[in-house]
């Protein structure tokens, strides 16, 4: 196959997901955040996965991503985060719930008249997205007059959940959202913990925990996770280039002593980020860091294997994984992890194990 290969590890994922379970009560449910194709590991094995293993809801950013699981049989109750306000009809007829962020959006959404499930989006802090505490009033008319909107759950959502050094902010939080919860006075399912939440306050698990980049055994620090995700490439073509010869795009790649340059199956178009070029950046062959050179193409990457022995096409090359791990690419070019994940395009295959 002369493509770039995600491997996902499905047994790492359920270990991380049983990590994160042992951390709570047995009444305690888990939504899996799977937007943005399942952080890039493709959101249709990884739903199944994780449909397996009873997960209370699954969530997606957009109408069109649930609208996909339901079409490849996932039944899991499904959150769109941003659902398309042109769209309220799908969301009933697939059996999607809507979280709702303004009073706006549950004006509109009560309009339309179907019968949907709902999830309200309380801004505690943040500053992204949701309701605030003088909606309240609002909130409770239009649901008083629409009783065709079910609330399942009342949520918010952590700016800091990972910095110690925001922790009496988050703390702010939690009470603010407790707080306007009880205002509200629906008794539904509360909310408000991701991955690094879950662990570091075990206080606020309440209803539900929210996991996502946690799951892929990265962004979460001081936790037994395995990493989900391996992104790798093939060996097209070896050759020894000497100086003053150079190697790529606009004559970048300079050639000091006699090289072996090997050409990899994986350029930016499968979203490798060319900041990652002209030797600012190691992959793995045969165990040994090897350096880039020149500008990285669109299809194809090159890098020095001079010191590589046994060299040969169609050897791996490991971009990252448990052995090289996204992390250290995520820091060299000033991203997270969730970045590099969710710029791998479609020309990534991806292989479930």
């Amino acid at each position: 196959m002369n493509r770039p290969i995600l491997t996902v590890d499905l047994k790492a994922l359920t270990h991380n997901l049983h990590y994160f379970r042992s951390n709570l009560r047995p009444e305690t449910k888990i939504m899996a955040m799977i937007k943005a194709n399942a952080y890039g590991a493709g959101s249709i094995g990884v739903a199944r996965a994780l449909e397996k293993e009873h997960i209370a809801y699954l969530a997606v950013a957009r109408t069109e991503e649930g609208i996909t699981l339901r079409k490849a049989g996932i039944l899991t109750p499904i959150l769109v985060l941003l659902p398309d306000d042109d769209r309220y009809d799908d969301l009933a007829t697939y059996h999607l719930e809507a979280e709702i962020y303004s009073v706006q959006q549950l004006a509109k959404i009560a309009a339309n008249g179907s019968a949907i499930k709902i999830h309200l989006k309380l801004d505690t802090g943040m500053h992204r997205s949701g309701m605030e505490s003088f909606d309240i009033p609002l909130i409770q008319k239009i649901l008083a007059e629409n009783n065709h909107l079910k609330v399942q759950s009342i949520f918010s959502h952590l700016a800091s959940a990972e910095k110690m050094e925001h922790d009496s902010f988050t703390r702010k939080q939690a009470a603010t959202f407790q707080k306007m919860y009880a205002a509200l006075g629906i008794p539904v399912k509360k909310h408000i913990l991701n991955s690094n939440g879950t662990l570091r306050f075990p206080q606020y698990h309440f209803d539900m925990v929210r996991l996502g980049i946690g799951l892929f055994g990265t962004g979460v620090k001081n936790a037994p996770l395995m990493n989900v995700n391996t992104l790798t490439a093939r060996i097209l073509q070896v050759r020894m280039v000497a100086p003053p010869e150079t190697v790529g795009y606009n004559k970048k790649g300079l050639i000091s002593k006699p090289s072996l340059i090997a050409s990899i199956n994986i350029g930016y178009g499968d979203g490798l980020k060319r900041q990652l070029g002209n030797g600012h950046y190691s992959f793995l062959v045969k165990g040994q860091k090897v350096k880039t050179v020149g500008v990285i193409s669109m299809d194809i990457t090159m890098i020095d294997v001079t010191d590589v022995p046994y060299v040969q096409v169609g050897d791996e090359v490991i971009i990252f994984g448990k052995d090289l791990l996204v992390d250290e690419l995520a820091t060299k070019i000033d991203t997270i992890p969730y970045e590099i994940f969710t710029s791998l395009s479609s020309r990534v295959e991806r292989i479930y194990f």
